[in-house]
């Protein structure tokens, strides 16, 4: 691990943790308790950055690693010079409260959402043209996942599907998810 940074556990639902664990291209880090983890570096000056470091609250307790599948993302240890929101983590550990879990959550969600709408409409407008239509949608999200080595089970295929439906029967953009 870098002097400068510090890794921070962010808890998501499995399936969420997988996806965007999968998109990471950064190399493994080891932390301070010699366990490996690949971390999302955090870009202060990015908006999902200052976003993200805006939610962080000072600890004086190490970070505990926690068994299964949790995404870590890397801060830097300084404080944001100019943004005043952002905690200084020069003195001391940092962590999400409860609040700003579920506030990265829920905009973190969407995109998700909103790649695997896209996944499935592909797929389903290429069956179309083959005119062979059954089953398309659950073996659109199957094969989603394994693309993205998203973790998932038979509930979270029924809820997608019925994501996938509602999203079909609404005529509202996919970029509406996120305003």
């Amino acid at each position: 691990m870098n002097d400068n940074n510090q890794i921070v556990p962010f808890p998501l639902p499995i399936y969420l943790s997988t996806f965007f664990a999968n998109q990471l291209t950064t190399e493994v880090e080891t932390l301070i308790d010699g366990s490996d983890v690949k971390a999302f570096h955090i870009r202060k000056k990015s908006e999902l950055g200052k976003f993200i470091l805006r939610r962080l609250k000072p600890t004086y307790k190490k970070p505990k690693i926690q068994e299964g599948i949790t995404l870590y993302l890397s801060v830097e240890n300084r404080k944001g010079e100019r943004d005043k929101k952002q905690v200084d983590k020069r003195y001391s550990f940092v962590e999400f409260d409860e609040q700003g879990i579920k506030e990265i959550t829920n905009f973190l969600k969407p995109i998700f959402e909103m790649t695997l709408i896209s996944w499935c409409n592909g797929a389903q407008y290429i069956n179309e043209l083959k005119e062979n239509v059954k089953g398309v949608r659950n073996k659109a999200i199957v094969e989603f996942c394994k693309k993205n080595g998203v973790t998932y089970t038979n509930q979270n295929i029924d809820a997608w599907q019925k994501l996938i439906y509602r999203d079909k029967k609404t005529d509202k953009p996919l970029l509406h998810r996120l305003l």
